[in-house]
């Protein structure tokens, strides 16, 4: 019964203030966890995300996103977004850049960048995999995790990793990273949490 009148207080909350863009800490908690392995050291490129919320339940971000190509490398190398997000592609090399989509992803796209310019912004709308390669260095090579929600965290080297602001209810969390498979569990935060802990092992 709690946890159905959490819900409606949600719903109510987003409905009326649309352009916060998050639930209000009374409503919400944050979810905290690790990644631990006897078998990686650096846990960087992980992702740890909540797979579905209810869209009446958040706010797309709308600032634009920054990614980098410099020293021939693409930076972050992993850069999780939430749908509808906009990127811009900036080249910090002192040379040219054909920066381009793998097939099969969510988007498409194929363009040049000449040394110290930017391009963009592009849009990403649909929910996927996006790998960046650039056919005139093969070094250079990033992906960008585009999410339903703004629910996610890069995971620092210490395989660390923080979710903020989660609305309470019933999810599934699930790790990502383009050389191990994906892990999940179910996730349940209830009225009276303020703070969730979640470990994955690989």
């Amino acid at each position: 019964m709690k946890q159905h009148i959490s819900r409606i207080l949600l719903i109510i909350f987003t409905v009326i203030f649309p352009g916060l863009g998050a639930v209000p800490e009374c409503l919400s908690a944050t979810v905290e966890g690790r990644i631990v392995s006897n078998r990686i050291d650096q846990f960087e490129n992980f992702v740890v995300y909540i797979k579905y919320v209810d869209n009446k339940l958040f706010s797309l971000p709308k600032e634009t996103v920054l990614n980098v190509q410099k020293n021939n490398q693409v930076i972050p190398q992993v850069l999780p977004i939430a749908r509808e997000r906009e990127v811009i592609f900036s080249n910090e090399d002192p040379h040219f850049h054909n920066l381009h989509t793998a097939t099969g992803g969510p988007i498409s796209f194929n363009f040049g960048i000449p040394a110290n310019t930017k391009y963009g912004p592009i849009k990403f709308s649909e929910g996927g995999e996006v790998m960046l390669l650039c056919d005139i260095h093969q070094e250079l090579r990033g992906f960008i995790l585009v999410l339903q929600n703004p629910f996610f965290s890069s995971v620092d080297k210490k395989g660390n990793f923080t979710i903020k602001k989660v609305p309470k209810g019933e999810f599934e969390i699930e790790t990502w990273h383009n050389e191990f498979i994906s892990k999940k569990q179910r996730l349940i935060i209830k009225d009276n949490e303020k703070r969730k802990l979640v470990q994955f092992t690989y």
